[in-house]
């Protein structure tokens, strides 16, 4: 097989038979500006707010791919177990940007096509009832699938509205900001972002910056309380992080995101869009603000 065969069969972006949207089963990605900047903390959050506020519906996490050993899942599990958990594929390391057939064979290494059916597959399985479906991305906006597209390219398809989780921190507004110019090129629409409170001395100057800036997109900011230090005891670490996560719900701060992406849907159903796109001349779905 030439290699320009092989490029075009394992990095093409996916293509979606119908709208994963539907207005029973609420579909989000939780993209992040980094690997470390806390999607998984802030998925569990929802998690937990969508068990604390709407018992009644159904509450899911998929971790898309992963390229370490530290499962996501797990973490999910211990501290939000009310809700379904699943990680698609774990990879030894990326075989981008053109894999050979004889890496994509040995290590059972799932394409973004692969990975993309077996979304759709989980979503189907819990569209028939009221619900929510996180789907966390690996590391950053551009982080690459396991055969080395961007995710932000290879995902866009998928048509899902987005959590971007950012930094109120001096570098981390930068980083915030290009995430999101990344995602908006693409055509994804970003519903909500989350940040964990900053630095003392910086996260008052950052968080105006990131709300003022995020105004202009009519898109809410969310800040969270940071989760405790780990503790070298593993009991007592647990303990922390269940006392953080209590704290958190009982203080609305997840919740009130959770009402956010709840209106965000029910404004789609009203105007019969399912898609996650807005209806708008700009493909971006956002207006565009240039200087005079």
């Amino acid at each position: 097989m030439a290699d320009y065969e092989v490029e075009l069969l394992f990095t093409s972006p996916p293509m979606v038979p119908k709208p994963l949207v539907t207005s029973h089963l609420r579909v989000f990605h939780i993209y992040g500006t980094s690997e470390k900047v806390g999607k998984t903390v802030m998925s569990t959050h929802l998690l937990n707010a969508a068990r604390a506020f709407r018992p009644n519906e159904t509450s899911s996490y998929v971790k898309l791919f992963s390229m370490n050993r530290d499962d996501k899942c797990t973490h999910v599990q211990e501290y939000a177990p009310g809700a379904d958990n699943a990680l698609f594929h774990r990879a030894k390391h990326h075989y981008g940007p053109v894999p050979t057939v004889n890496d994509l064979q040995k290590n059972k290494v799932k394409t973004d096509n692969d990975i993309f059916h077996e979304i759709y597959k989980y979503a189907s399985c819990r569209g028939s009832k009221p619900g929510w479906l996180f789907m966390e991305m690996t590391g950053g906006v551009h982080s690459p699938t396991p055969v080395g597209t961007s995710q932000a390219d290879a995902f866009s398809e998928l048509n899902v509205p987005v959590i971007l989780v950012g930094e109120a921190t001096t570098d981390g507004v930068s980083h915030t900001k290009n995430a999101f110019e990344s995602l908006r090129v693409r055509r994804y629409v970003v519903a909500a972002v989350m940040l964990f409170r900053g630095p003392r001395n910086s996260q008052g100057h950052c968080h105006i910056n990131l709300v003022s800036f995020f105004r202009r997109y009519c898109i809410p900011v969310q800040m969270v309380d940071r989760p405790p230090s780990r503790s070298l005891i593993s009991s007592r670490d647990r303990k922390n992080m269940e006392a953080y996560y209590g704290h958190v719900v009982a203080n609305g701060m997840a919740g009130k995101v959770l009402v956010v992406l709840g209106n965000f849907y029910s404004r789609r159903a009203g105007k019969g869009q399912m898609s996650a796109y807005p209806a708008s001349s700009d493909p971006s779905g956002y207006s565009v603000v240039t200087p005079s």
